[in-house]
């Protein structure tokens, strides 16, 4: 009953938006417990230790960013999930917004995804262009790239971790041929020579397609197996998702 109702309170519109300067010691305690339980967890290995700890002082440090804005879940008063988005410049001088930091407790990690999915709704309502990184290993790229990112390349300055440059921007789905596609229809055209790329994930990926200057524009799972199309982005994207020009990267 707990489960349905915070469901229904994130539909409702409940989810808090806090400003780094708004946030309580409490609060950011909670962030930080939250945070370093779900990566120990999902990072267990000792070579895993100069990544954590990479990400751990990025979400310090964004305490104390005045353009960062947190989204936040609680139930019985302690944060249960939350998010965070940071307005960042890129090289042309476009505002872009960065997104970092989503932690959900795993006894609520459905709803997690229901705020994470809303929130990121609602702020590419202002025109930005949004950016982030996850790990290619982890489900929640899965998540990211069905649910509308494309990722443009692999960046391995995160404590020696590869992670995927992933960004969206309201719209621009629909100029891409794999996202207008079913999962049967991509099936169909696995290994098929063409523009578009669909082809099973190897063991040890490189993604070579980054290199040829393709977007990853799904990523999924289908009999045990997973599946990456890759397609060049239109340059009226390109230009809308900011992709050709720098913007700092960060740990999520």
């Amino acid at each position: 009953r707990e489960y349905v109702a915070l469901l229904q309170e994130v539909d409702s519109g409940t989810i808090e938006r806090i400003t780094s300067h708004e946030l309580s010691e409490v609060d950011k305690q909670d962030m930080v417990s939250l945070q370093q339980a779900n990566y120990h967890r999902l990072y267990p290995n000792p070579e895993d230790e100069e990544f954590k700890q990479t990400v751990f002082a990025a979400l310090q440090e964004s305490f104390a960013k005045p353009n960062t804005e947190f989204n936040v879940l609680r139930h019985e008063g302690k944060i249960i999930c939350f998010n965070r988005f940071e307005t960042r410049t890129d090289t042309s001088g476009k505002e872009v917004t960065y997104l970092g930091s989503f932690n959900a407790n795993p006894a609520y990690s459905g709803v997690g995804e229901i705020m994470l999915n809303n929130t990121i709704q609602e702020r590419l309502e202002d025109g930005r262009p949004m950016t982030a990184q996850c790990d290619p290993a982890q489900s929640i790229a899965k998540k990211y790239i069905e649910n509308g990112f494309v990722a443009t390349a692999v960046v391995d300055d995160l404590g020696g971790h590869a992670d995927f440059d992933i960004w969206r921007a309201a719209g621009v789905e629909t100029s891409m041929k794999g996202k207008q596609m079913g999962i049967a229809e991509l099936i169909e055209c696995v290994d098929v020579p063409g523009d578009m790329v669909v082809r099973e994930q190897h063991d040890g990926e490189t993604y070579p397609e980054f290199r040829e200057g393709k977007a990853l524009t799904r990523l999924f799972t289908h009999e045990d197996k997973t599946y990456l199309v890759f397609e060049t982005l239109p340059a009226d994207v390109q230009e809308r998702l900011s992709v050709a020009t720098d913007v700092q990267p960060q740990a999520a």
